[in-house]
């Protein structure tokens, strides 16, 4: 009877192995997916709803290139959280990080494994994320907490694209971690009801469109 507990140990101790490895496996599949993409220039169509400040839709060019280089470009749109918008391809491109197995949950009709994953870089502004990824190594949803710009959480719609790139990602966010920026209309009495406000979140919702992948951009772009 004395060995049961050791057994119990064991079992266990084999169990989380075997987590672990499932979700490095998983993450391994999302990389090699992302790999494909040398780099992608793409139109997007920005809407921000906040309580407290009227934002009309914004037009931007999306500019990424291997390994972590992106540049999100919008005249005086500073309110986008856009390490946010990209932050499951550059992420996840870095191996750098412990990747743990939690379990499967259904997004819509789309069966998903979920897992956590935690940055060894101690330098990384990322906490702890979350991930949704289906049975083809897509994201479907992730939830990250960072140490300057809050918690933001983040779903992603796809088409046929591919390159598995996402048509529409939802973005949720901290206000209180997002800069106000300067030349929007401001809604004065919500401005000042906002210290009253229990809403201290937003959303931004991207849509992409117009891809064009791996036509060798230049670095000269993110400058």
């Amino acid at each position: 009877m004395k060995k049961l507990p050791l057994l119990l140990f064991l079992f266990f101790l084999t169990l989380s192995a075997w987590a672990q490895q499932d979700a490095n496996n998983i993450l391994s599949g999302v990389r090699t997916n992302f790999l494909k993409v040398k780099d992608y220039t793409a139109d997007a169509e920005i809407k921000v709803d906040v309580d407290f400040v009227k934002i009309p839709i914004k037009k931007a060019k999306v500019y990424y290139k291997q390994p972590d280089k992106f540049r999100f470009k919008a005249e005086g749109f500073a309110l986008l959280p856009k390490r946010g918008a990209n932050l499951f391809t550059v992420n996840l491109i870095n191996d750098t990080v412990t990747a743990i197995y939690i379990k499967q949950e259904v997004i819509g009709n789309i069966t998903t494994d979920v897992i956590k994953v935690i940055p060894l870089d101690p330098n990384s502004d990322i906490i702890l994320s979350t991930l949704w990824i289906s049975r083809d190594y897509k994201v479907y949803k992730l939830e990250s907490t960072t140490k300057n710009q809050g918690t933001f959480s983040a779903q992603f719609q796809y088409t046929n694209h591919p390159n598995n790139l996402p048509a529409q990602v939802e973005i949720t966010f901290d206000i209180q971690k997002a800069e106000i920026p300067v030349g929007f209309t401001l809604d004065m009495e919500s401005l000042n009801k906002k210290s009253q406000s229990k809403n201290t979140t937003g959303k931004a919702t991207v849509k992409y469109s117009g891809y064009l992948v791996n036509t060798g951009l230049s670095d000269a772009v993110f400058k």
